[in-house]
């Protein structure tokens, strides 16, 4: 039988910081990839798959310094939500 501890973390203000601008980077990052979606519907009549989903981050990550303090396995997580969030 598996054990599950739970334990509370007591993050210092830089740290809470940090994590509400990944957040909010994160959240401005799922609404970017929202209205490409949306135009590439409107140019092409079909959706991106999650491998141009995966692309564009790629692509997006490089083109904007914001984006850098973000780890890419993160922004792939968001493309792979919004993905999944489409096929339901």
């Amino acid at each position: 039988m598996k054990k599950v501890l739970q334990q509370k973390l007591y993050l210092s203000k830089e740290q809470e910081n940090s994590l509400d601008s990944i957040l909010f980077l994160c959240k401005k990052f799922y609404n970017y990839l929202i209205s490409i979606d949306k135009k590439h519907k409107e140019l092409f009549d079909k959706y991106l798959t999650k491998t141009e989903l995966f692309r564009q981050c790629a692509i997006i990550k490089h083109s904007d310094s914001k984006y850098s303090l973000i780890h890419s396995h993160l922004l792939q997580d968001v493309a792979k939500r919004l993905y999944l969030a489409k096929q339901s």
